[in-house]
């Protein structure tokens, strides 16, 4: 695989995580609209709510640290190499780019 290659593949993924990142934000600013309407107080509406808030925030650490792996990636191989081979996928990882560096914490 050439470098110019990686560099379009890893572009590919920037986008598609950062469009993921839009949706979350959308989904949670929902929830948090939806839990401050909320007039259930011990019915466990609220705490059904501020689960998926809390679901949805670390989906959205997950993203972002998804995003600074690429970007780390893409400043590794934009020295024109062209031998480099990709990282192997740790277990848990949704991508050939996410987890090379560090295991997740989750």
């Amino acid at each position: 695989m050439t470098a110019s290659e990686v560099q379009r593949r890893l572009k590919e993924e920037e986008e598609r995580i950062r469009k993921e990142i839009q949706k979350e934000l959308k989904i949670k600013e929902g929830a948090e609209n939806l839990r401050r309407a909320s007039t259930v107080q011990k019915t466990g509406g609220k705490s059904d709510i501020s689960a998926e808030i809390k679901r949805l925030n670390a989906r959205l650490e997950d993203l972002n640290d998804e995003l600074e792996e690429i970007r780390t990636f893409q400043l590794m191989t934009s020295d024109g190499s062209t031998s480099f081979s990709t990282p192997a996928r740790q277990p848990g990882c949704r991508t050939a780019f996410a987890c090379y560096s560090r295991p997740r914490s989750r």
